[in-house]
């Protein structure tokens, strides 16, 4: 099998049903959590998004040849797009700015925002403000939207061809019981231990992060079990999320799987490196990153007098060796294919032309 779409059209797929979840899921605005207007809002932009990436994939495909416009494909048409590209782009920006403020808050579109007023007004500006020749509405529309150099470029790319499959992965991980066993494996190493909670919520955080690769599900998925344990141990609320942050965030600096700068790697150094090559880059950042983590932990607990937790009982001592051996070995399979080069799960990436 391969693909049948280009690849440009297959990270608009991808994209679209990033914008469906987005605009579905996450509201307008915390105040218009429901409502029939609200609700109607969302599905006009969900709509608007499934025409705007549908049209990226027509005008690219040799199977829509007849319905392109000016009689060439979107690519051929750089730099001579038609006035229905740009209007076309001009939405499609609007969409990626909308979805980033909904998801992230307004820093990141407000960011977007000046460099693209930036690339416009840059003749304008003082010397000391780094002028340039500026760049037009219809160049700056075309490289943002409509070509493979903004949002249909390397960021999408990694994100669709590994981040989202590890992304699901960790989610398995999680309803088969990774969290559980990863947790009181913390428990037993730490548990009667000076800020034993914090050290499990530390070495929880770095295990789980080397198996999912992002921060945000490392701290869904462990945040949810060991905050109310710093809590309950002596933790101030506000030192006890700190801490779970800090784990958390360090998980894709942790192999095998890291996060999604790993895979940028990957894609955009000269010349090219091998995964095996990043992982042996990565391992002593991250041990020194998760040593300073408990350092800190053990010192703060020492000067705050914090409580040690329960290990449980010996029944969940005695299963806990059986567990470990599939994990274990699911884990040293993945880092095996990982280091060759090959996934089973980048099968998926293909399911899209196959």
């Amino acid at each position: 099998n391969y693909p049948r779409l280009s690849p440009q059209s297959q990270l608009a797929v991808f994209a679209l049903f990033g914008f469906m979840l987005c605009f579905l899921i996450y509201p307008t605005s915390e105040r218009f959590t429901k409502g029939l207007i609200s609700e109607c809002f969302d599905v006009m932009l969900t709509l608007t998004a499934v025409l705007c990436c549908g049209y990226v994939i027509v005008q690219i495909e040799p199977m829509f040849e007849w319905l392109w416009l000016d009689g060439r494909p979107l690519g051929d048409r750089a730099g001579s797009e038609v006035p229905m590209d740009i209007f076309v782009g001009v939405i499609g920006v609007l969409l990626v700015v909308e979805a980033a403020r909904r998801t992230v808050g307004v820093a990141l579109p407000i960011l977007a925002g000046i460099f693209l007023l930036y690339a416009y007004y840059g003749p304008m500006l003082p010397g000391w403000l780094f002028p340039h020749r500026g760049y037009s509405v219809d160049r700056i529309v075309a490289q943002t939207f409509l070509h493979s150099q903004g949002v249909f470029g390397t960021a999408l790319k990694v994100m669709f061809t590994y981040v989202f499959l590890f992304v699901v992965f960790g989610a398995f991980l999680e309803i088969t019981g990774v969290t559980k066993f990863v947790i009181d494996y913390a428990k037993r190493l730490f548990g009667g231990t000076a800020g034993g909670p914090a050290k499990v919520s530390v070495l929880a955080s770095g295990l789980m992060g080397s198996l999912s690769g992002s921060a945000v599900a490392n701290a869904a998925t462990t945040g949810t079990f060991t905050i109310p344990m710093m809590r309950s141990a002596g933790f101030q609320r506000h030192v006890a999320a700190g801490m779970e942050a800090a784990a958390s965030s360090g998980g894709a600096l942790v192999p095998p799987v890291m996060g999604a700068g790993a895979y940028m790697m990957l894609e955009i150094i000269y010349p090219p490196v091998t995964y095996l090559e990043i992982i042996k880059a990565a391992i002593f950042p991250a041990m020194l990153y998760y040593l300073s983590l408990f350092l800190i932990v053990h010192f703060y607990a020492k000067r705050m007098g914090t409580l040690d937790i329960d290990l449980g009982s010996n029944n969940e001592k005695a299963g806990f060796r059986y567990e470990g051996v599939v994990f274990l070995g699911a884990l040293g399979a993945l880092v095996v294919f990982l280091v060759m080069g090959y996934t089973p799960f980048r099968a998926v990436t293909l399911s899209l032309g196959t």
